[in-house]
């Protein structure tokens, strides 16, 4: 078995003198040829940073500056690509302005020092060891469970009830971990991650008031704010964001023509087979709640090249309701950038005053929620 070995006194200080004035990565891998190379990469904005590094007597080392920590992957390489053994190995850590070291060896187990962002990074994952436990124990009973038991609806409710309480659990770890280090990227990172997967999750804003300036005023921070901004503007009770785009026929329609009528706003797409299936269920409420000041404007957000088939699909099935394709600007989806849309489909109640009142019903919540009005 390979055992880590530690660094020489020399090599630890030959990082130090490298790393004044942004990051030194030194590391030393065991049994490797010189045959090999490391590359780095990492993500500055929407670009990526490769670089890349020849090892010598199993050592190697990269310099640079990033203006945040970021999270960074090493891959080990074999310079002959014709080599039978040309496979890569991958290994990840935070990479920031200070001297970091890595012991890697060749069965993908490393040894990290240096970098505070990754030891934190490491600690909020021991955090959650107890709850990865408890979503392997849901996913074991499922598994072993009869036939009979996996088509029970009262046995499939009650590991929903399992998993969601698994879930609220990891959202308390998440904000119990920021207020103790409100002055760490992790704990911006994970409130980034708690943001794309519980939009409407009021604590998250809370939570990032509470981090320091250095943090809320990084690239990352203000990135953070921004959609955070946007959700505000679109959560339940703020007056829906007004829009203007061109209809199936042509027509300039605006989102605030329709005050005076409860509006169904679906952002949907012709080959999202999820919206497919609730396209039956929209096509019913239209039908019985269409004469009662209730009406459905519908946003496509089918990839440009798919237009023409989103217009064939809808003028084949007949959506009679109000259809748009969502603009393009600069390459973004326009309406969808504005309502923060990651997912269809998705879709916003509103009421006569064009105030939402709803998120995201879909089948029965939908129907029962409209006939209570």
């Amino acid at each position: 078995m390979i055992r880590f070995v530690i660094f020489f006194y020399l090599f630890l200080f030959t990082i130090f003198m490298f790393a004044q004035d942004g990051y030194t990565l030194y590391g030393k891998i065991e049994n490797t040829e010189n045959a090999y190379l490391v590359y780095l990469y990492y993500p500055i904005e929407n670009e990526y940073v490769i670089d890349s590094c020849d090892i010598t007597n199993g050592l190697f080392r990269f310099s640079g500056f990033v203006e945040y920590p970021v999270l960074a992957t090493l891959e080990l390489r074999n310079k002959d690509i014709s080599s039978a053994n040309n496979s890569s190995d991958v290994f990840y850590l935070y990479l920031e302005n200070a001297p970091i070291m890595i012991n890697m060896d060749r069965e993908g187990r490393s040894i990290i020092s240096g970098s505070r962002t990754h030891d934190l990074h490491m600690e909020f994952l021991r955090l959650l060891e107890p709850l990865k436990e408890e979503m392997n124990n849901i996913r074991t009973a499922y598994n072993n469970a009869t036939p009979q038991q996996q088509e029970s609806q009262v046995f499939n409710d009650s590991l929903m009830i399992c998993e969601q309480n698994v879930r609220k659990m990891n959202s308390q770890c998440i904000y119990k971990f920021v207020k103790e280090h409100p002055d760490s990227f992790i704990s911006l990172y994970l409130l980034q991650s708690q943001l794309d997967n519980i939009p409407d999750d009021e604590q998250i804003l809370v939570a990032f008031s509470s981090m320091s300036s250095i943090i809320s005023e990084s690239l990352p921070g203000k990135n953070l704010a921004n959609k955070l901004q946007k959700i505000k503007a679109t959560s339940v009770g703020a007056t829906a964001p007004d829009f203007e785009c061109a209809d199936i026929e042509g027509r300039l329609i605006k989102l605030s023509d329709f005050r005076g009528k409860r509006l169904l706003l679906v952002f949907w797409a012709s080959d999202c087979s999820h919206c497919l299936v609730e396209l039956s269920n929209l096509e019913k409420v239209f039908s019985l709640f269409r004469g009662k000041d209730f009406t459905i404007l519908a946003v496509a957000l089918d990839p440009v090249d798919r237009k023409k088939e989103w217009e064939t699909f809808v003028r084949n099935n007949k959506l009679s309701w109000t259809n748009l394709f969502d603009e393009r600007i600069n390459g973004k989806k326009k309406i969808a950038g504005l309502y923060n849309i990651h997912k269809t489909p998705s879709c916003f109640l509103l009421d006569r005053d064009g105030k939402i009142i709803a998120k995201d019903l879909y089948g029965e919540s939908l129907l029962e929620k409209l006939a209570g009005i």
